[in-house]
């Protein structure tokens, strides 16, 4: 079965970028961590991030990751995984571009 998919985050920066992908077309019972990846994306490379928690600090929105952790509002995004800040824009998630689309489906089709 083809993935189906929506973006519900979408930032950039340079050479790498962050999404989060909504799956949607599995069965209303799926688990959340089914339906929802984040994937952060270096040159060709895709690292899914292993979600842990969110909320809100000082009007920003939190999540936290295995990998380390990720603050954003509607203009920018701050994400940290280890010891290294990456900084990114925030992005109309209906505007990624098809190279980094194509990168994200065929991770999602390995991952569903």
């Amino acid at each position: 079965m083809p993935v189906e998919y929506e973006y519900l985050y979408y930032f950039s920066g340079g050479a790498s970028a962050l999404v989060e992908a909504k799956i949607t077309n599995l069965a209303a019972d799926a688990t959340p961590d089914r339906v929802y990846h984040w994937l952060y994306i270096a040159g060709a490379g895709v690292q899914k991030l292993q979600f842990k928690g969110m909320g809100e600090r000082y009007g920003r929105h939190c999540r936290e990751f295995a990998q380390g952790e990720l603050s954003f509002d509607d203009a920018e995004a701050k994400l940290t995984l280890g010891d290294t800040a990456i900084e990114l824009a925030a992005a109309d998630p209906r505007a990624v571009p098809a190279d980094l689309d194509a990168l994200v489906r065929a991770c999602l089709e390995q991952w569903v």
